[in-house]
């Protein structure tokens, strides 16, 4: 196991509070480099944990270094459940007549959502099809997320 994969980057291990059967795994550490890691590390960290678990349903939940649709098919094929966070650059079809969007471009403000069904994701590669849920957190007394 390389130095990357050690198993101090399982780290803690807790039971989840509302169902007993679930365990939160958190990576810390495990990436030396700043910001978003390649298609082939992101696959590499994540077998390594889900061999652990090929008996039991998984489900990845991806934010920040973990959310390209790449990723997204790559779970898919392998009957992985998944929710990976979008960065607000993210192309996508909603309809196979349509124009490919940009989540940014939408008009999104504090307090809304919405739910496509069967988009299509990264222009020219089509991959999908996935479920895309948009939420922007609404303001509180003037604070809140400056974007979805």
């Amino acid at each position: 196991m390389s130095e990357n994969l050690s198993p101090s980057w399982i780290y803690p291990l807790f039971p989840h509070p509302l169902d007993k059967s679930a365990i939160t795994l958190t990576c810390q550490g495990c990436l030396k480099q700043v910001g978003n890691s390649d298609f082939n590390t992101q696959k590499r960290l994540l077998k390594t944990v889900l061999i652990l678990f090929k008996n039991y349903p998984v489900l990845v939940l991806g934010d920040r270094e973990f959310h390209s649709p790449k990723l997204a098919e790559w779970l898919d094929k392998r009957g992985i459940f998944f929710a990976l966070r979008q960065k607000k650059d993210f192309h996508f079809q909603a309809a196979l007549n349509e124009e490919y969007q940009v989540l940014k471009n939408l008009g999104f403000k504090p307090g809304l959502s919405k739910f496509y069904q069967g988009i299509l994701c990264n222009k020219g590669d089509g991959i999908g099809p996935f479920n895309l849920a948009v939420y922007w957190k609404r303001k509180y007394n003037n604070k809140g997320a400056k974007e979805p």
